[in-house]
């Protein structure tokens, strides 16, 4: 249950910048109700991320990995960067309409969930100071790495972590 929903809740975490444009949008056109909707799902994204990596922290158990290759995650930046723009650029008004508002924030959320690219999550590196890598077990398995410190060494036996979804886990 709570991997299916960590996906959820990590993949509305990665798409709350959206959120913050639209409510920044709204505020410039003074719409009270797309910018009080837009900041509520951005609150609440924050707050199912926080549950997820509490409940995993708590209750998930530990799980060793053999590492055998990690690099950064941080390419996708500038995409994710430009996507959370993308309705500034589109114009003042264009995003006031919340049909529109709200058909490019489930396009968008569906599309990182589907395609599982929530490796990068601005919301997890900012407030909680994780880092993001792309990891390789010692089974050849590719998964999503979150971490506290920088990884110094790619090559780690008896990894302690723990799983949040089915491709990503927490160094612990």
């Amino acid at each position: 249950m709570l991997n299916g929903f960590a996906r959820y809740a990590l993949t509305a975490s990665s798409v709350a910048p959206v959120c913050i444009t639209l409510a920044f949008l709204a505020f410039i056109n003074n719409n009270i109700i797309i910018l009080f909707c837009s900041l509520a799902l951005a609150c609440l994204s924050i707050l199912f991320c926080v549950l997820i990596i509490y409940q995993a922290k708590k209750y998930n158990p530990i799980t060793i990995k053999n590492l055998e290759s990690a690099s950064p995650a941080d390419k996708e930046i500038t995409n994710y960067f430009l996507t959370y723009l993308f309705p500034l650029i589109s114009g003042p008004t264009t995003f006031m309409d919340w049909r529109i508002a709200l058909f490019f924030y489930l396009s968008l959320f569906f599309y990182i969930k589907h395609s599982s690219s929530y490796s990068f999550n601005p919301i997890l590196s900012i407030f909680f100071k994780f880092k993001f890598y792309e990891a390789e077990d010692d089974t050849g398995v590719s998964f999503v790495l979150l971490t506290r410190e920088p990884l110094t060494n790619a090559k780690i036996n008896g990894l302690k972590v723990k799983k949040l979804t089915e491709h990503t886990y927490m160094i612990v």
